[in-house]
């Protein structure tokens, strides 16, 4: 899954920080960020965040734009991806609350 994004970072918790390393194709450009404080010499996400602010380039963000990428399993050929759009998900929050 984590090739089938090409996503430059990945959010992962402590607990499956090894099993990310693991998933990573060795030459292979992908920061991890660890969600929580921990000892496992990858950048913090608070560390991560503050500096991100200061230095990221403005961005427009397009309701057409891919929000979030999820996976499903089930599939004899393996996961299965579905983007979700800004618009999908305003969508489905309003309608749902």
């Amino acid at each position: 899954m984590v090739e089938d994004t090409e996503a430059p970072l990945l959010f992962v918790g402590p607990e499956v920080l090894d099993r990310a390393m693991q998933a990573v194709a060795p030459n292979r450009e992908l920061r991890l960020i660890v969600m929580e404080p921990g000892d496992h010499g990858e950048t913090i996400y608070e560390t991560w965040r503050d500096a991100a602010a200061k230095t990221a380039p403005p961005t427009e963000i397009e309701p057409n734009h891919v929000a979030v990428q999820l996976y499903t399993l089930g599939r004899p050929d393996g996961p299965r991806g579905a983007m979700l759009t800004h618009r999908n998900i305003l969508t489905w929050s309003t309608d749902s609350y």
